[in-house]
């Protein structure tokens, strides 16, 4: 865990190499985290929103995550890429995120079976913010992905480790 988190910076989401056998690529990832803070990132986003992390087990994305705490080793701030397609399956997600050692974690709308309109995404990420004292760095997508938007209530979602970046 990095000391002093701060959002700031650039704080790239790290694609996720694979071997010829489809395969994560545990030494490819850890060199490219090393050559990201060589060249002076800010913090990284392992499983983020580059795509993949939704083609991969729970296994696996929680092995990328391990490795990417490990590497980084406190060196710039760990953001997990928590989201999935359920918010049950986010909050144990965010949880063992919390517990290997990120320093906060990215959330989005569950993907393929969304919420209704903009009341089932507030509901969403409040379950999440209510369920792991953690923070997060939530980036609901509800303009583009949804057509909707976040009701007028989103502003009593006084939670101090929530935050909604539009």
């Amino acid at each position: 865990m990095a000391k002093g988190f701060r959002l700031e910076g650039v704080i790239p989401a790290l694609v996720t190499p694979f071997d010829e056998h489809e395969e994560f690529n545990e030494e490819a990832f850890r060199g490219l985290i090393d050559w990201l803070i060589e060249r002076g990132v800010t913090g990284v986003v392992p499983c983020g929103t580059t795509g993949e992390f939704s083609m991969m087990t729970r296994d696996e994305r929680r092995r990328v995550l391990e490795v990417c705490v490990d590497q980084v080793n406190g060196r710039v701030p760990v953001i997990a890429g928590t989201g999935w397609t359920a918010t049950k399956l986010v909050i144990e997600e965010t949880q063992y995120a919390k517990d290997v050692g990120a320093d906060a974690a990215l959330i989005v709308n569950p993907y393929y079976l969304k919420p209704k309109g903009g009341k089932g995404i507030y509901d969403h990420y409040l379950a999440i913010a209510e369920a792991v004292d953690f923070q997060h760095l939530s980036r609901p997508f509800w303009r583009v992905r949804t057509a909707s938007s976040i009701p007028s209530c989103s502003r009593s979602l006084q939670k101090p480790h929530l935050r909604l970046h539009r």
